[in-house]
């Protein structure tokens, strides 16, 4: 499935997302970008497939990821920080998440060949996996059922995503101090 393809059937799912969050707005009209507001700036959630995966070769399941940035502040002190999409997931959310990276990947490994090839895949070997937010990683798809569930598990997430961002607004690297780190001591150098 090339990137086209993956976006199309990505977004007839994903766009309804602003019948449940009315303020989120698509900031590109050539690229799966989408912005909504938060404090004292916005939320940019760029979606972006793997260049090197997608549709190179048809076998192979393809690679997306989100991005998202938070622009705060004003004029020369403007900031445009990283913020992990599973600083704010649920428990349940991640397993969802989880599940839709095991069954597209399932889809690769039943075609004649590729068996042998789960070592590759953590969420394969290990069935306890789910996504972190100390670990950026892609998520899988294999065909236009994968992209559209992918749109779907977005769209249903996100409002509550918002609203635990909103409520608690954190930048990734604040979040790791707070989470990975709390034992060092954090130096003037590092933002905050």
């Amino acid at each position: 499935m090339n990137a086209a393809s993956f976006y199309h059937h990505f977004e007839s799912e994903f766009a309804s997302s602003v019948e449940a969050l009315p303020e989120l707005r698509r900031a590109s009209a050539k690229t799966c970008k989408w912005r909504v507001p938060a404090p004292d700036g916005s939320l940019l959630l760029s979606f972006a497939t793997n260049s090197k995966c997608a549709g190179l070769h048809p076998e192979w399941p393809g690679e997306f990821r989100l991005t998202a940035k938070w622009s705060h502040g004003k004029g020369p002190q403007r900031k445009h920080d990283y913020v992990s999409y599973f600083q704010y997931t649920t428990d349940a959310e991640a397993a969802e998440y989880a599940d839709l990276q095991r069954r597209a990947l399932a889809k690769f490994l039943r075609q004649p060949g590729k068996d042998a090839m789960k070592s590759l895949f953590d969420y394969v070997t290990d069935p306890s996996q789910v996504p972190r937010a100390n670990f950026d990683e892609f998520a899988y798809y294999f065909d236009d059922e994968d992209a559209r569930a992918w749109g779907m598990w977005y769209r249903n997430s996100l409002p509550g995503w918002v609203a635990r961002f909103i409520a608690a607004p954190e930048t990734h690297e604040d979040w790791c101090w707070r989470v990975l780190w709390p034992h060092l001591k954090r130096g003037p150098h590092a933002a905050r």
